[in-house]
């Protein structure tokens, strides 16, 4: 196998790209670290007036760096002479890369670049991060790794004694947090091992805990959650519904704050003898789509297809004109939905499901990537992309610039393509016991 350095990749790319120009021909000579554009010969790594290619200009105040404009105060982030590494951006002293990525089973968090390259080293974090959230220019981690305590940290991204801090831990008996989100300046964590959800402020301060059932009932298992103003939806697995909670008066003086409006039951949409499972939400204008991983004995039934929930938002119940009895059905190539996410007019959905039998051997099947369109009523559901064979594309990010799927299997994440799928993969997360889980992805910028 060869490898091309970037640098080499610049030069071929941008020699091909002039030779292809219809009439023209090319007289002046240059250097292997140089191309010819404008009539002199420029390093495309480093020159800001061609970066990355002829005539891409970085802007005022911004310098080239491998191909890409940065900010001067990349060079000198928070501190003279303190620099930041490929791929970050220096924002308020602090250096911020594109794309931060959860790895469970080395317990740490990635930093990357839009291109996927690595952006520094991983960042040392308590066992088990599972999820990731980003609040006020802050990166929060939750980690909650089986038969060890629950972690709620913050990542001090200030060079070069970037770190993570803890602010909160417990040492539950089976600790399970499931999802972290932030919301008007608070912290919401779906604590699953005790079905309650705890709202904290950026210190770590435990602002209310709400409980979904009383003392003594089965864990809800409260999973993933969204916002649509001074609304949470909150899925709870065990029990096939979403909550929906008002939070507008969170942080008041006498708790509790927050109070359940009503509940949807989404069991109507499971396969015959399934259970729902809702787990993820997004929230697109006035309806919220609910992945739903349709279990029987925690695998998709025979037959089956991948399911979402929709929920009107002004009526808080199932929306039926966006599918018979509010159901969007993702086709049996889309088994185990696993993500939500909205892009402009466009809703995408991770899908896969594994096979286990031969664990720590995990097949995968009936896994891609749906793209929904939400400009038509009702929403039409487009052909599955592929995702590589051994992937089960799990949390989706889309952020600079970029569309990111995280796999739950290879330590993978991938962009998403909007004409063919997961590719251009990177393994930012290393494999043990033959797989490796990449819980969640964050934004930087």
């Amino acid at each position: 196998m060869t490898f091309v350095s970037r640098r080499s990749m610049f030069l071929i790319v941008s020699s091909l790209a002039l030779a292809a120009l219809p009439g023209c021909r090319q007289t002046l000579e240059c250097p292997d670290d140089r191309v010819a554009c404008d009539g002199r010969c420029v390093a495309l790594e480093v020159d800001p007036a061609h970066c990355g290619s002829c005539g891409r200009a970085c802007g005022t105040g911004e310098t080239c760096g491998l191909g890409e404009c940065r900010t001067a105060e990349v060079n000198h982030c928070g501190a003279e002479n303190r620099a930041c590494g490929d791929g970050e951006r220096c924002v308020g002293g602090r250096c911020i890369a594109a794309l931060y990525a959860a790895c469970f089973n080395s317990d740490e968090v990635q930093p990357a670049s839009p291109t996927l390259a690595l952006a520094g080293p991983p960042i040392d974090v308590a066992p088990g991060p599972i999820a990731l959230a980003e609040l006020d220019g802050e990166l929060y981690v939750a980690s909650a790794r089986p038969r060890q305590a629950e972690k709620i940290s913050r990542i001090a991204r200030d060079p070069p004694q970037v770190r993570s801090i803890p602010l909160r831990w417990s040492s539950d008996a089976t600790p399970d947090i499931q999802f972290l989100a932030a919301h008007e300046g608070y912290l919401y964590v779906s604590h699953s091992s005790l079905g309650t959800l705890l709202v904290l402020t950026p210190a770590g301060d435990v602002v209310e805990e709400h409980a979904f059932v009383g003392a003594g009932e089965p864990n809800p298992n409260p999973l993933g959650l969204a916002f649509s103003g001074d609304r949470a939806y909150v899925a709870l697995n065990a029990r096939n519904e979403v909550a929906v909670l008002d939070v507008s008066s969170v942080g008041c003086e006498a708790p509790p704050c927050i109070e359940e409006v009503t509940r949807v039951n989404v069991q109507p949409l499971a396969s015959p003898g399934a259970d729902a499972k809702p787990a993820r939400i997004a929230v697109a204008g006035q309806r919220a789509f609910v992945t739903l991983w349709n279990y029987q004995n925690w695998s998709p039934p025979a037959g089956s297809t991948g399911r979402l929930a929709v929920i009107d938002l002004g009526a808080n119940t199932l929306d039926t004109s966006a599918g018979p009895g509010g159901l969007v059905d993702l086709g049996a190539g889309c088994l185990d939905p696993s993500d939500v996410a909205v892009d402009g007019a466009t809703l995408w959905v991770a899908c896969g499901a594994f096979d286990a039998s031969d664990f720590p051997v995990l097949r995968v099947f009936a896994q891609g990537l749906v793209p929904i369109d939400l400009s038509q009523s009702p929403p039409v559901v487009g052909a599955i992309l592929p995702a590589p064979a051994d992937a089960a594309p799990g949390t989706l990010a889309f952020c600079a610039g970029g569309k990111y799927v995280a796999d739950r299997n290879s330590g993978r994440v991938f962009r998403l393509d909007p004409e063919e799928g997961a590719v251009d993969g990177a393994e930012l997360c290393p494999r043990s016991n033959g797989f490796a889980y990449v819980a969640d992805l964050a934004c930087g910028y």
